[in-house]
């Protein structure tokens, strides 16, 4: 299937229920971590090629699901932390602004987290994931729709 037919499939399956961004955030996020195995794609990855070869680190899943969710209308940012002065590498995810709670909810396809507040995510990062990077200083990469 092609990344379009994908997301009409989703699209119609939430539309069938009750359209709310949450559920919609939800389905492709999940749709995304369910489908794309982790590991460095071939050099020049990103969205098309993460889809193609069903594979990717962060960057790639966040950019594939930023792809479909703006697709489909919904505000979408991308945001990583900084990376400590040791050189470690940051982490890049994907984040959803939820009229109902006015706020902006993460949708982490890479890990598997999804509708966390940022408070709780920077938790969960700092104490399971990644211990070592600040995640309290975050960079919005980009933002759409």
């Amino acid at each position: 299937m092609l990344p379009c037919q994908i997301i009409r499939l989703i699209d119609k399956r939430i539309n069938s229920e009750r359209r709310v961004t949450s559920a919609t955030a939800l389905a492709v996020s999940t749709w995304t971590h369910n489908h794309l195995k982790y590991g460095h794609p071939k050099v020049g990855g990103g969205a098309i090629r993460a889809f193609q070869q069903r594979r990717g680190v962060c960057t790639d899943h966040s950019y594939l699901t930023v792809v479909m969710l703006s697709h489909l209308k919904i505000k979408v940012r991308l945001v990583s932390s900084r990376p400590l002065s040791n050189g470690l590498m940051n982490h890049v995810w994907t984040e959803v602004w939820t009229p109902s709670k006015h706020q902006w909810r993460v949708y982490d396809s890479t890990c598997g987290l999804y509708d966390f507040s940022k408070a709780d995510y920077n938790f969960y990062l700092d104490y399971f994931i990644e211990p070592n990077i600040d995640h309290k200083h975050q960079h919005v990469i980009g933002q759409w729709n």
